[in-house]
């Protein structure tokens, strides 16, 4: 019986950590979701990726090694994180550049979520350029699926690493 524990428990030890530092997945997709918030005259961004995506990521980006299921420094790696991002997704709405604001970051298991707002802005927009390379250059499989909503209307862009630019008319 005692040996029965031990590999059990060895065994479930192994799992936690292998699940953990592999999650294969048998897509590559991350989502973003743009909300026009017309109470605050702002954007509200959240980008859905999956953690072990963005890890590599940013490690072939920049070279910087990131265990976001155990990160000890969260303002460092919030900061690396974002970085990346803005680096690899620009918005221009009617036509003009816009700056991405950090809001926050949360992991869970298997996904990242990264918050970012748009201040300012005008509620007669008429078209938002986006340009989305994040993770193309990595994951040549990877496709980049951006939602955006204003009052009652829903649009969307799939980008990915053969087309990395959208314009969204309003």
């Amino acid at each position: 019986m005692r040996y029965f524990v031990v590999t059990f428990f060895l065994f479930f030890a192994f799992h936690q950590i292998f699940a953990e530092k592999h999650l294969n997945h048998p897509f590559y997709v991350s989502i973003i979701h743009v909300n026009h918030n017309l109470k605050t005259n702002c954007l509200e961004l959240t980008f859905k990726i999956f953690t072990d995506d963005l890890e590599t990521g940013i490690k072939y980006d920049s070279g910087k090694i990131l265990n976001l299921y155990h990160s000890s420094n969260t303002k460092k790696a919030d900061s690396i994180i974002s970085d990346y991002l803005k680096s690899h997704f620009r918005i221009n709405i009617s036509d003009v550049p816009s700056n991405l604001n950090l809001v926050g970051i949360e992991t869970a298991f298997d996904v990242t979520e990264v918050y970012f707002t748009i201040d300012s802005v005008k509620p007669n927009i008429d078209s938002i350029e986006i340009n989305c390379d994040l993770l193309v250059e990595e994951i040549p499989e990877q496709s980049n699926i951006i939602h955006y909503q204003i009052r009652d209307k829903t649009k969307s862009l799939i980008l990915n690493k053969k087309n990395t630019n959208g314009i969204i008319k309003i």
